[in-house]
């Protein structure tokens, strides 16, 4: 639903029939208020929130959450949260010294073999999406009747 609201609105009213004015103001609010809430629980959690904490790492890590999950659906990012945040758990209590490369690795796999990440995944396998766009098929030239002629005698 939220990818037909994006782009054009004066199209998306005339087949909405006028429903869709103010519905990117809305998702807008909606996305901003997912944002606070979740920057409420981070400082729950943390305990502060400070400007070191917005650092180049953290900002890595949240790209590959996007990367991971697919950046193409809201449920994917939750996806990519929790398997990289498992996987650097996992890694970095279990090899210390060579966990980064181990999460590099889930990035590189991602990026060569799930360009949609796991989200992108799921879609192709329940067949919301295709694998592959197929090539516009170009309209066949009108059968034309050939005449034919007899040679004269």
């Amino acid at each position: 639903m939220l990818e037909a609201f994006h782009g054009d609105a004066t199209k998306n009213a005339s087949i909405a029939r006028g429903v869709v004015y103010g519905t990117n103001e809305l998702l807008g609010l909606f996305s901003a208020f997912g944002v606070v809430l979740g920057g409420a629980m981070f400082s729950i959690q943390v305990g502060l929130a400070s400007p070191s904490l917005v650092g180049i790492v953290p900002s890595i890590e949240m790209v590959i959450y996007a990367a991971v999950g697919g950046r193409l659906s809201l449920i994917g990012a939750v996806y990519g949260a929790v398997l990289v945040g498992s996987a650097k758990t996992f890694f970095s209590e279990n090899f210390v010294e060579y966990w980064m490369y181990f999460i590099g690795g889930l990035f590189v796999f991602t990026v060569m073999f799930l360009p949609d990440g796991l989200g992108g995944l799921i879609d192709r396998i329940r067949g919301r999406r295709q694998l592959t766009a197929l090539p516009a098929k170009a309209p066949e030239p009108e059968a034309r009747a050939v005449a034919q002629v007899e040679p004269a005698k």
